[in-house]
């Protein structure tokens, strides 16, 4: 695959959740041939729930749109007390890719977002940033999640904020 990076993936344990069988099966497929063996899929937001409790992937992806919200899956990983492992990677897919809804999935604290219809060099590139470029997670009142910010700005100016004031 050209500049990608070429991963031994099967050791990795995901767990994909897609509301219709034959994209799953689809994507299941895909994650066969990039070599991970270890997939549990469900169409069931609470049967991941529980897959992820029973045993805790390596990531996850998860579909949302409409009429599926993945986001609250997303939402409980990053948020509940009773997750195994607030860290875990989230790919999302979905076709409501405006802008407003990338940010706001984004906003939920997932790791990466997959434009669907899904390309498997897409698939797989994201699953090799999950390896090679993994960001550091950010917690403060209303966020936590990997941190947002995709490249650094350099900034050479002044610092102006109070907590680095007295440095």
């Amino acid at each position: 695959m050209g500049d990608i990076p070429a991963y031994n993936l099967e050791n990795l344990e995901v767990v994909y959740v897609e509301q219709f069988p034959h994209i799953r099966s689809m994507v299941r497929s895909v994650l066969g041939e990039l070599g991970i063996r270890k997939i549990r899929d469900t169409s069931s937001l609470d049967d991941a729930h529980d897959m992820i409790i029973d045993h805790p992937p390596d990531f996850i992806i998860t579909d949302w749109g409409p009429d599926f919200d993945g986001l609250k899956l997303v939402d409980w990983v990053r948020k509940g007390t009773d997750s195994p492992n607030r860290f875990t990677p989230i790919i999302v897919t979905s076709a409501f890719t405006e802008r407003e809804n990338v940010g706001l999935a984004r906003d939920h604290g997932i790791t990466e977002f997959i434009a669907k219809p899904l390309a498997p060099v897409t698939l797989y590139r994201r699953i090799c940033m999950l390896i090679a470029n993994a960001r550091p997670f950010v917690e403060c009142k209303v966020y936590f999640g990997p941190d947002r910010r995709r490249r650094s700005t350099g900034y050479e100016g002044e610092s102006r904020r109070a907590d680095e004031a007295s440095i």
